[in-house]
């Protein structure tokens, strides 16, 4: 998703860097504590760690949030050149993003991010590692919150008035909050039998732990920064909410559209809505549980449950399942996102550019497996 011109992407990457650097240096504070660059980084390896944390967020990446905190603001405020405090905003996002991705690979014990090795993977190789997982484990768990933390200190230095600042902590808290019980939720969930699975749960599930951060947070805070009316602030939100479902909706399909592998939906045991759906509907449920067990079974060799995962992948590919997701996603998209993007409180530069994003998504991310 591309959605700023080459001038604000180019100032989004070239801002990053220097809001890590900020986010992830030691500072003294209290008495007697070592002043920056005093007593600190000659054999710790801290400044060895700050590297590989800097690498890893800066390789890669689609800068989705940070995009859409600009975007927002830019529509807004068409001529304007890109204030200091919106860069920030749009880097804290960017920040807490990483911090789920680390945490996330740990949970799932992903030895991959992006095609390219995971943070626990890189830390395992500093010194002193020696390549031990339990080394680059115990390190990323670390790394994690520090990048959490640095994402808060890049947000309480934000660059603007104290009366805007408030409000923005508080979206910022908020949505953090609601992305950790959606991550609860996705694991309860994995560990439950799928007849017990929820689909409206999962439905919560996605709502909490990605349309939270992911669009409603960059999008509302880049609004507020730009001095959108609360009136309008909640319109967006149901905007933004009803995007974000559909967008991980959609991952259900990303996900079945490739064949299976170590790291897909069918054998990390993930519950997720088109599984659900599928199973509900198949008519086999024992067959759908038996293939669907071996898949997630981590006792069993790999290539067993890559052939139980593929066979499953297969059925739910032209089962009514996946044809009930295409609808949910074309609900959230044409009724839900698309009667909030009414003119109404958001003004006429905002609601045309919203509803252009919805015609842009439509024919492009939202159309990738058909």
């Amino acid at each position: 998703m591309q959605l700023l011109s080459k001038g604000d992407q180019a100032a989004v990457e070239s801002h990053l860097p220097t809001v890590l650097l900020r986010a992830l240096e030691a500072r003294a504070y209290g008495e007697g504590a070592p002043a920056q660059g005093e007593g600190q980084g000659g054999g710790d390896g801290m400044d060895a760690m700050r590297r590989v944390i800097t690498t890893y967020v800066m390789q890669s990446g689609k800068r989705v949030r940070p995009q859409l905190v600009v975007w927002v603001w830019r529509v807004l405020n068409p001529t304007q050149p890109l204030p200091r405090g919106v860069l920030d905003m749009a880097c804290v996002w960017e920040l807490f993003h990483a911090f789920l991705l680390v945490h996330d690979d740990l949970i799932d014990e992903s030895d991959l991010r992006r095609g390219l090795p995971a943070l626990h993977c890189r830390l395992a190789e500093l010194e002193g590692g020696n390549g031990a997982k339990i080394f680059g484990s115990n390190l990323a768990i670390v790394a994690g919150d520090l990048l959490f933390s640095g994402s808060l200190r890049v947000l309480h230095e934000l660059a603007v008035p104290p009366a805007e600042l408030l409000p923005l902590m508080r979206l910022f808290s908020d949505v953090a909050c609601l992305t950790g019980l959606g991550q609860a939720i996705d694991i309860a969930q994995g560990h439950l039998a799928w007849d017990a699975v929820d689909e409206q749960v999962l439905l919560r599930e996605y709502h909490w732990k990605t349309a939270a951060y992911t669009f409603d947070g960059p999008m509302r805070s880049g609004a507020m920064l730009a001095g959108l009316c609360d009136a309008g602030l909640m319109r967006l939100r149901e905007f933004a909410m009803s995007l974000g479902q559909a967008y991980q909706v959609h991952n259900d399909l990303l996900d079945l559209a490739q064949p299976a592998d170590a790291g897909c939906d069918l054998v990390q045991g993930k519950r997720t809505l088109t599984l659900a759906a599928h199973r509900k509907q198949c008519g086999d449920t024992r067959a759908f549980d038996r293939l669907a067990g071996i898949a997630a079974d981590a006792q069993c060799p790999l290539a067993d449950r890559l052939v139980a995962a593929e066979s499953l992948r297969e059925q739910v590919l032209t089962g009514p399942g996946y044809a009930q997701t295409r609808r949910i996603i074309d609900g959230l998209l044409a009724t839900s996102a698309a009667a909030a993007a009414d003119e109404g409180t958001l003004g006429s530069r905002l609601s045309a550019a919203l509803r252009a994003l919805l015609k842009q998504l439509a024919s492009g991310y939202f159309a990738t497996v058909d």
